[in-house]
């Protein structure tokens, strides 16, 4: 009972609440509906648009196609070849009625043959009825696309023409007739379907901005209507859709009550969902929680315990405990040694990254000497350094400087931060590593001669598996998870880390809380 009187006054506050929207709704609904209808005449638009640009754009590439191929050919055309691609081309368009090809000017080819017999021969520049627009579309080296024109054969077209260039010197040019018809058969469709009236427009090229009608009825000016452009080559054409008349006012309260009531019962049926819902989730929960510890405690037993000894082992063959090896057979032992410390690694970051999100990870705060764990961080990365000769500068260190901290978590930040700087250094570079106080607080700065970090990489510089370059053939190795542990642990230890990067190099800073020196165990 509780729980229905619960659902009940729920709903009944839904119910309120639902009410007073639709009030609200309708005081300015002239407005809502408005927008309404102009969101719909956009959407319209949008689809009518992209269907016209698709069938334009359609037999256009067909003519790009071609012109790529005469540049291919050196303008050295085969009249079998260019007779097979016209007719392919057309056979791809069925808006597409003739192509012609005319180098310097004259047109030689033309498909189909058929009914275009006149044409052939023809020179451009006598035909001053096309002559003009020919010679601004080979001065603006720019595809041009004209019309709709009346065409001899009756019917009206569009006429794409496209000049080649070959080694930057004009060849001649391709003409594409395009049935207008054909082409935007869409608009009369989707106006019938739709009860809209559609038209187009395009500039007349004057110069004072006006646009002379191409297609459809002319538009009332106080109906609703979206008007957007579409840029092709050598035009700017504009599409109008106009809509039906806003509707009755009765009627939308009507199908808003109607929504409310439908919306209150989803609204029922989804508080009973999400009961059942949150008992299931939290079982899944317990699940996983239990995999995960089950997980951790299978990568600790059965992975990092045999790895070390592996670990162990490569490293006394390395060292001649068993004699001294083959130089292929060191070679390959090295090798094997440097593998198992990253898998050493991964697996300890894997295990120290799930600690600190868990909020397991063990932090003893307390006052720590600043200079030894510099000096124990720069001995373990010598190795390092003189691999990939980098040279590392220890500015010098006040003895008494002293920090609040968790000394193997402080020197396991150092650690992470001072190799990635040798990392990601040239060879013959150097890597500086200072201390500095700044009021109550100690500043240690690890400095590199590297690259920078990316812009584009910086917003996930301290996230879980980030790398910058994170392909399998990336030069730098690691994890991804050495700067989100340190982020987690300067966390925990109520410290700061933070980073200045340029073309030059990068400087990471770890700020931790000043103690007096004399407490240092």
């Amino acid at each position: 009972m509780a729980i229905l009187s619960s659902l009940r006054n729920k709903l009944l506050v839904a119910a309120l609440i639902g009410v007073l929207i639709v009030e609200a709704i309708m005081w300015p609904l002239t407005n809502a509906i408005e927008h309404r209808v102009q969101r719909e005449l956009l959407d319209e638009g949008a689809k009518i648009r992209a269907e016209l640009e698709s069938r334009l754009t359609q037999a256009i590439y067909l003519s790009v196609g071609l012109v790529s191929y005469i540049q291919s050919q050196n303008g050295q055309l085969e009249k079998d070849r260019i007779k097979a691609w016209l007719q392919r081309m057309r056979a791809n368009s069925n808006a597409i009625i003739n192509i012609g090809i005319a180098p310097n000017n004259r047109i030689q080819f033309i498909f189909p043959e058929k009914g275009n017999e006149s044409a052939m021969g023809l020179y451009y520049p006598d035909l001053p009825t096309q002559w003009p627009d020919v010679r601004r579309m080979i001065e603006s080296q720019k595809p041009v696309l004209a019309g709709p024109l009346a065409l001899v054969q009756g019917g009206n077209g569009l006429i794409y023409r496209h000049p080649i260039f070959i080694d930057g010197a004009y060849w001649g040019l391709i003409s594409t007739v395009m049935d207008s018809g054909e082409l935007l058969a869409p608009l009369t469709m989707d106006a019938r379907q739709e009860a809209l009236n559609i038209a187009l427009a395009k500039r007349t090229g004057d110069g004072d901005g006006s646009v002379e009608r191409i297609w459809g009825e002319a538009i009332e000016e106080d109906g609703p209507q979206q008007t957007m452009g579409l840029e092709l080559p050598g035009a700017t054409w504009r599409l109008t859709v106009q809509g039906e008349p806003s509707p009755d006012i009765l009627t939308f309260r009507l199908g808003l009550y109607a929504a409310l009531v439908i919306i209150l019962l989803m609204i029922a049926a989804l508080l009973r969902h999400n009961k059942r819902e949150r008992a299931r989730r939290d079982t899944i929960r317990a699940e996983t929680d239990r995999l995960k510890d089950e997980f951790i405690a299978t990568v600790s037993h059965e992975l990092r315990t045999p790895l070390t000894n592996i670990r162990g082992t490569l490293g006394l063959l390395e060292g001649g405990a068993a004699g001294e090896l083959p130089d292929k057979a060191q070679e390959l032992v090295t090798m094997a040694r440097r593998n198992s410390d990253h898998q050493t690694q991964l697996i300890n970051e894997l295990l120290d990254i799930e600690k600190i999100v868990a909020g397991r990870m063990p932090i003893h705060l307390q006052p720590c000497a600043v200079q030894p764990q510099i000096t124990s961080v720069v001995a373990d990365n010598q190795t390092l350094a003189d691999r990939r000769q980098v040279h590392l500068h220890v500015s010098e260190v006040d003895s008494n400087a002293c920090v609040i901290a968790d000394a193997q978590r402080l020197r396991q930040v150092l650690t992470n931060l001072l190799s990635n700087a040798i990392k990601f250094s040239p060879a013959g570079g150097e890597v500086t590593i200072s201390a500095q106080r700044e009021a109550d607080q100690w500043s240690l700065s690890i400095a590199d001669q590297g690259p920078g970090i990316p812009e584009w990489f910086q917003p996930r510089l301290f996230e879980r598996f980030s790398q910058a370059d994170g392909s399998s053939t990336r030069d730098m190795g690691g994890t991804g998870l050495g700067l989100a542990i340190c982020k987690g642990l300067m966390t925990q230890m109520n410290g700061d880390i933070r980073y200045d990067t340029c073309s030059a190099g990068t400087v990471f800073t770890v700020t931790f809380a000043a103690c007096d020196s004399t407490t240092t165990p």
